[in-house]
């Protein structure tokens, strides 16, 4: 009797999953936002659901968590000398969406998010540079998305407009040069050295009439999903080269969040520093001061959020079964925080569904700059349904499996 209750219960988890030879499959995700450079576990399995979903992450290039939290702290010089790197990035959002099970769906979703970059270049390796840039900005921002998606033939199209509005946003443009011929002279070049906000500063820092000077952005997603290898008819030849391919486009600029007011200090221009001086204490002379006195003021600033052209495939190598999908992906990104605006992105992830209930992924990516060992769970009751994310990162590759940095998320659905 033990044998066969065993023998039901796994033919109840497994068959569901292995029944796919003869059936579309739907990608394991409906937004292309959360795919696939952050996966979503689960593709929406209810009419109708609501859900909200939090994130923080941060990573470095020089430390990991382990060594942040041990009794002694050793850092190693010829990192520092490669440059220090860090990001950070927390969000929270609420989302409301309708699948009407007949190939199209539509939902609303709204949220808080907020990015940092700091990059010191070479400059901590003591070569000589010129004009060398550092990356150094971070921006605040509320966003709603409409998220649609629909059919055309054996096409996938998904279509998401958003308008996200710029609270702050602090990006200078700074330069630096060294040069060692002559001691070790550091120059540096910083324009726009102001925190850009979508309120007056005095009124930030004191009681005052609500005034909102920021105006809106718009930006626009689009997605297109094709089942190639069964429309060219590999997979009937080829049973385990079943896989559908996408191409996605996030975050398309159209019209920048501008902000009209900042705190800032004035513009530096060529300021040459003596380490030697400094040093012996003769940086103090006039020619060394800065001026630092923080103003506030009216300027415009605009905003967009960064854009990315991603192509993937959705491959499922256990003869079609969505017991196993595995996701490559390749594209581009253009994220304006950056003095090199434009970067690689690409990984790979792998995602265990057991009877649409039980989702597992594991992915090995690099996004935004920082390689990803990610790995997500959810549990989906159709009524509820948890999803846990965590993650390490890091600039470097090796340190990102020793915790360079950690990334957590979770998410509650519910609906029917």
């Amino acid at each position: 009797m033990k044998k066969l209750i065993i023998f039901l219960a796994v033919c109840l988890i497994f068959l569901p999953s292995m029944y796919a030879e003869e059936t579309h499959h739907e990608p394991e995700f409906s937004d292309i936002d959360d795919a696939p450079h952050t996966p979503r576990s689960v593709s929406m399995k209810r009419g109708f659901e609501f859900g909200i979903d939090i994130n923080a992450l941060f990573s470095n290039n020089l430390l990991t968590v382990g060594e942040v939290f041990s009794d002694t702290i050793i850092i190693d010089v010829d990192r520092i000398s490669q440059g220090l790197m860090a990001s950070f990035g927390v969000g929270a959002g609420f989302s409301i969406n309708i699948d009407s099970k007949k190939g199209w769906g539509f939902g609303f979703s709204f949220g808080l998010e907020g990015t940092g970059i700091f990059n010191t270049g070479s400059i901590l390796s003591f070569n000589d540079v010129k004009d060398e840039p550092m990356d150094l900005g971070g921006a605040l921002y509320a966003v709603a998305d409409i998220n649609t998606f629909f059919h055309v033939q054996k096409f996938k199209i998904i279509f998401n407009p958003s308008m996200f509005w710029a609270a702050a946003y602090f990006n200078p443009n700074i330069t630096y040069t060294l040069n060692t011929n002559d001691g070790i002279k550091f120059g540096i070049n910083a324009r726009e050295v102001r925190v850009y906000t979508a309120m007056p500063y005095e009124l930030l820092m004191d009681e005052g009439i609500f005034e909102l000077t920021g105006s809106p952005g718009f930006d626009l997603t689009l997605g297109v999903e094709y089942p190639l290898a069964k429309e060219m008819g590999i997979t009937s030849k080829i049973p385990f080269l079943d896989f559908d391919v996408g191409i996605g486009f996030q975050n398309i600029p159209i019209v920048p969040s501008i902000l009209r007011d900042y705190y800032g200090m004035p513009d530096i221009n060529n300021h040459e520093i003596d380490l030697m001086d400094m040093i012996t204490g003769s940086s103090e002379s006039e020619e060394n001061k800065l001026d630092t006195d923080f103003t506030s003021g009216k300027a415009e600033a605009s905003f967009d959020r960064a854009f990315k052209l991603l192509l993937y495939a959705n491959w499922r190598p256990l003869f079609g079964s969505k017991l196993l999908t595995v996701t490559p992906v390749l594209g581009l990104s253009h994220d304006f925080l950056y003095a090199q605006k434009v970067s690689f992105e690409g990984g790979v992830t792998g995602t265990l569904n057991l009877a649409d209930m039980f989702y597992a992924s594991f992915g090995i990516n690099y996004f935004d700059r920082v390689w990803i060992n990610s790995l997500d769970l959810a549990v989906n009751l159709r009524a509820f349904q948890l999803d846990l994310g965590i993650d390490m990162r890091s600039q470097d590759f090796i340190r990102s499996w020793s915790a360079g940095g950690l990334g957590i998320k979770v998410g509650l659905k519910f609906g029917w």
